[in-house]
C-alpha cells in the first residue's frame, strides 16, 4: 500500500475516532468535543458531524420528532464496520 493511502486512512481514522469520543462523552452527560490535532482529520470530523446533524434534521422534518440518537449513529457505524471486516 502506498504511503499516501496509509496517511489518508490514518487521517480518516483519527477524525472518526475523535467524533466517536465526542459522542461517548455526550452519552455520559458531559459536553466536551474531542478535536484531533491533525487539521485534515479535524476537517473529516467536522464533515461527518455536519452530515449526521443534517440527517437528524431531515428525519425530524419527515417524522415530526427527533429520531436519531448519538448512540444509534455509533451502533450503526460499528455494525457496518463489523460486517465489512467479515
Amino acid at each position: 500500500m502506498d504511503r499516501a493511502a496509509v496517511r489518508s486512512t490514518a487521517t480518516a481514522r483519527e477524525g472518526l475516532e475523535s467524533l466517536i469520543k465526542t459522542y461517548r462523552t455526550l452519552k455520559s452527560g458531559l459536553i466536551y468535543e474531542t478535536r484531533p490535532g491533525n487539521p485534515y482529520a479535524a476537517e473529516i470530523q467536522e464533515a461527518l458531524k455536519q452530515a449526521i446533524d443534517e440527517l437528524g434534521k431531515q428525519l425530524a422534518e419527515t417524522s415530526g420528532m427527533q429520531t436519531l440518537r448519538d448512540a444509534d449513529v455509533l451502533a450503526r457505524w460499528f455494525s457496518c464496520k463489523a460486517r465489512a471486516a467479515a
